[in-house]
């Protein structure tokens, strides 16, 4: 009948917890377009006030219409046809006669709105004013003055001086609060004031005071009765013509309905916004399932979110395994309570049979009172006050369990709550299984991936095993003709060079008995004339600078025979410690034929080259362990590639060009401090592109025309380095610029 519409009922809400909780009763009425009403809703809390059930009042309207005192019906019935029609605010006060012969006040507020089909919808609130109107009337004789204002406003006005005192008698504060004169004079009026806003109602006061200006704040205000209202409260100073505050004058408005309804909507507004958090949590979830296969990210996620939205101590995942165990895996908490990640060797045929296998959740506000002892112990002793379990049922019989517990304190599990978990439950249960398909199908990418990889390093070993095979017979069989050739020149060459000592010394004593047979005897005619024809004085002095050329040739095939044998130590097997630096010579002697001058044609003329220029940089260095036939056959490649680089930098040079940047080979030895020697083989040839330079030690590539290149030498002294001497062979290069090969080996 009688309702204050701000929106309090709604049908998404549970109507019965809130008006459990308020003051008064909540309603829905309606007025029909063809002048019937009917009460759709009231609250049980009727009972208090019109000694009727709620059941009674929805079945019969009457009910209530004949509780209302004769004197009143008339003008209630006016007041509400008019709000029907007008729909403004509506708010009224009446008697009622109750069953047992009470009479009680009423008020009640409402905003009324008219349907779409011509009926009036009230949505209100009543409220039993009895005690307020006893108290009116027991004060009416002595507040006759306020009496009307405060009927007409339901407000207290009160005056005070111009200091915020309150220095005569208030009728209307003291019969809302019950305080006599006595108690309120000065400032024992803040005594009323609740003990939370009175600081703050003060100090805006005395702010007010000293400005002076208009003063509001809301408090409340205890009634004479001991309930506290919430007050609206409004003064202004009142002005002597000197400008000077004469008084001031203030009004308590009673907002405690508005407050109330405000309090039940922010509640209702809670509620929503739960669960619109849980709906969104849950949508996160799904869209994370969607968006990612990832398990361990999915399961990181739902606890977490479950913990924050939900505000629990702790919220767990953990793989359940029947005659093993619990398997807490995943985890989010309270910052002070100890972590529980770990292996739990729980087994319960009641936990498998009550609740694993049929999928059933455990929900239990205190832990104490679950029937199964086995269960309650495991419980207490992990610290699980209140818990709330759901079990998931993975692929081939694999079971996972969702947890949340309060460990510091019981909690009560709301049926919202549960309906959450329990879908974001169903949604996991969907991820695991798409994330265990995905982890099955990359293990078996991985295992094609792995089996390519053995493929690919097995065609790679294979080609480095026919490299190394096609070089070391090539070498050997190099290295048996080199030897042998050497065996074959040298012992001619020793031979030879074995009899010159004494050729020359047969030949200088014959020479002396010569010159002493020219000193004692005159030669005849006969022997003039020969010795004439034959320049025998030239050919006496020439036969000496012969044989010291014959010794000096000699002496140049035997070193020649030397550098061959010394290279020829390809098959050598052991490491033997041996002078490097004899051994770049020898490498050096072989090629001197590449390095000396040669013809050159560029494009119709014809001109010899300069002789490369070799720069020996010897550092100090100690013998060397090595293979020293594999590093010969490095060195002889690493200068061969040189000195073609510097040839074909020369072909596409004129003689100016070439004889202002002559090729030069520098050969630098070091010593390193990390007990390593290097080698330097650096030329001012033609230089690598960037793409090239990072292919130069591939097996089979090479930069050479057909027929001048294998693509072999460079793989192979790589492995020769770095595989079997444990070294390091790189380079840098400039296109334009040369390039600069390093070795770099332990000592």
């Amino acid at each position: 009948m009688i309702c204050q519409s701000h929106s309090i009922v709604d049908d998404a809400v549970d109507v019965q917890k809130v008006a459990a909780n308020l003051p008064g009763v909540i309603y829905r009425y309606v007025v029909r377009a063809d002048g019937s009403d009917e009460m759709l809703y009231v609250s049980p809390s009727c009972r208090q006030i019109w000694e009727l059930e709620s059941d009674a009042v929805r079945d019969n309207i009457d009910r209530l219409w004949e509780r209302v005192h004769p004197q009143d019906l008339k003008e209630l019935r006016v007041s509400l046809a008019l709000a029907s029609r007008t729909l403004q605010p509506w708010k009224h006060e009446w008697r009622i006669i109750t069953h047992s012969g009470n009479l009680k006040w009423l008020s009640g507020v409402a905003k009324p709105e008219r349907q779409a089909n011509g009926d009036v919808v009230w949505d209100g609130l009543f409220l039993d004013i009895t005690d307020r109107k006893l108290a009116e009337l027991s004060t009416r004789h002595s507040e006759e003055r306020y009496r009307s204002l405060v009927e007409a406003t339901s407000a207290i006005v009160w005056v005070t001086e111009a200091e915020g005192r309150f220095v005569a008698p208030q009728a209307a504060w003291s019969a809302f609060t019950g305080q006599p004169f006595e108690d309120i004079k000065g400032w024992g009026w803040l005594d009323a004031i609740h003990p939370d806003d009175r600081l703050r109602t003060a100090e805006a006061w005395f702010a007010a005071i000293a400005e002076p200006t208009v003063y509001e704040v809301e408090h409340r205000l205890r009634r004479w009765d001991g309930k506290y209202c919430y007050m609206s409260v409004r003064a202004v100073p009142v002005w002597e013509a000197d400008g000077t505050v004469r008084e001031w004058v203030g009004v308590h408005t009673d907002i405690t309905d508005r407050k109330l309804a405000e309090s039940v909507l922010q509640e209702s507004a809670s509620r929503f916004q739960k669960l619109a958090q849980q709906e969104e949590l849950l949508n996160r979830i799904a869209n994370q399932i969607r968006n990612s296969l990832d398990l361990e990210t999915i399961l990181d996620t739902a606890v977490a979110q479950i913990q924050e939205l939900l505000q629990v101590d702790r919220c767990v995942f953990s793989w359940y395994e029947p005659g093993v165990g619990w398997q807490i895996t995943k985890e989010a908490k309270h910052p002070k309570l100890p972590s529980r990640l770990g292996s739990y060797a729980v087994e319960s045929s009641t936990l498998s049979r009550e609740y694993i296998f049929p999928l059933k959740p455990l929900r239990a506000d205190d832990v104490t009172a679950i029937v199964h002892p086995e269960l309650q112990e495991f419980f207490l002793e992990i610290g699980c006050k209140s818990v709330l379990m759901f079990p998931i049922k993975i692929s081939q019989g694999k079971y996972g369990l969702l947890k949340c517990s309060h460990d510091r304190q019981l909690r009560s599990w709301e049926d919202g709550e549960v309906e959450l978990i329990q879908a974001v439950v169903n949604q996991l249960a969907i991820a695991i299984d798409q994330a265990e398909i995905y982890a099955k199908s990359c293990e078996a990418e991985r295992q094609t991936h792995r089996k390519n990889l053995e493929l690919e390093q097995a065609l790679q070993t294979l080609q480095r095993t026919q490299v190394q095979l096609i070089q070391a017979e090539k070498m050997s069989s190099l290295g048996q003709m080199v030897a042998g050739i050497a065996h074959e020149i040298n012992n001619p060459v020793n031979f030879i060079f074995g009899n010159l000592e004494p050729a020359r010394e047969y030949i200088e004593n014959i020479v002396r008995i010569l010159g002493l047979y020219r000193q004692s005897y005159e030669p005849t005619p006969e022997i003039q004339s020969v010795m004439d024809s034959l320049d025998f004085d030239y050919l006496l002095e020439d036969l000496s600078k012969l044989l010291r050329s014959m010794q000096v040739g000699a002496e140049r095939i035997r070193d020649i025979v030397k550098s061959l044998r010394t290279f020829s130590r390809l098959d050598e097997a052991e490491k033997k410690k041996v002078d490097l630096h004899e051994n770049i010579d020898s490498t050096l002697m072989i090629l001197r034929n590449r390095l000396k001058d040669k013809k050159i044609v560029f494009g119709s003329t014809e001109f010899y080259r300069p002789e490369i220029q070799v720069v020996r940089d010897y550092g100090k260095l100690p013998f060397v362990n090595c293979y020293i036939g594999q590093l010969n056959q490095v060195i002889m490649n690493l200068l061969s590639n040189a000195i073609d680089a510097l040839e074909e930098s020369n072909n596409h040079q004129t003689l100016e060009e070439i004889k202002s940047n002559p090729g030069v080979i520098h050969i630098t030895t070091r010593y390193l401090p990390s007990n390593w020697i290097q080698i330097r083989i650096a030329d001012n040839g033609t230089g690598m592109k960037p793409e090239t330079l990072s292919r130069i030690f591939d097996p089979f590539y090479t930069t050479k025309p057909i027929g001048k290149g294998t693509g072999l030498g460079l793989a192979i002294s790589y492995q020769i380095i770095v595989d079997r001497h444990q070294g390091k062979l790189y380079c840098h290069s400039t296109p334009g610029k040369g390039a600069e090969f390093i070795i770099e080996i332990p000592g």
